[in-house]
């Protein structure tokens, strides 16, 4: 599934339009305030905020081990897509 039908079901319709047709960078506030971006973090502490989220997650899922996920090459792997 592409950025066209996935981003109105996150930001809308309108917002959603406007970022694929005009295709102009979007702020990090806007992002945040239009539901494209979850969170912010203070400029130099991204890493920080990560590993909080990580712990967090954690929590949810106990067996999930520090070097699963992203960094494991499974990115683009989509659980819910039927084969």
């Amino acid at each position: 599934m592409g950025a066209a039908y996935l981003l109105p079901r996150v930001v809308g319709l309108g917002h959603a339009t406007r970022l694929l047709m005009l295709g102009d960078p979007v702020r990090a506030p806007e992002a945040e305030r239009i539901g494209l971006i979850s969170e912010l973090t203070e400029e130099g502490h991204t890493d920080e905020a990560a590993q909080q989220l990580a712990r967090a997650w954690r929590t949810v899922r106990p067996g999930l081990r520090p070097d699963q996920g992203l960094a494991d090459g499974r990115a683009g792997h989509r659980p819910w897509r039927s084969r």
